[in-house]
């Protein structure tokens, strides 16, 4: 779930980055760079990642981790938020 507040403007021209992503966005930016460097091998290697770590992540098989998310200008935190309350706080 992509929360609506942004950071300032990257470079001229670029949107602006949402401040918290999801992993469903973090893999369908993963295979955007993917198909932006001409396939995974590529994209691997100009990341420092391995061909299969980005396999794993693009086909589900694996979740994507600091590593993925650092290639992709991000960084993996867990986020906690408040439960839904009922009408008696529970």
């Amino acid at each position: 779930m992509t929360q609506e507040s942004t950071t300032g403007a990257g470079r001229m021209g670029e949107q602006p980055l949402p401040v918290f992503i999801d992993a469903g966005e973090i893999v369908r930016l993963l295979r955007m760079r993917c198909n932006e460097w001409g396939g995974q091998g590529a994209f691997a290697a100009a990341a420092g990642l391995s061909e299969t770590l980005v396999s794993l992540v693009l086909s589900g098989k694996q979740k994507p981790g600091p590593k993925v998310a650092r290639a992709l200008g991000f960084r993996k935190k867990c986020v906690f938020v408040p439960l839904q309350q009922t009408k008696h706080g529970a």
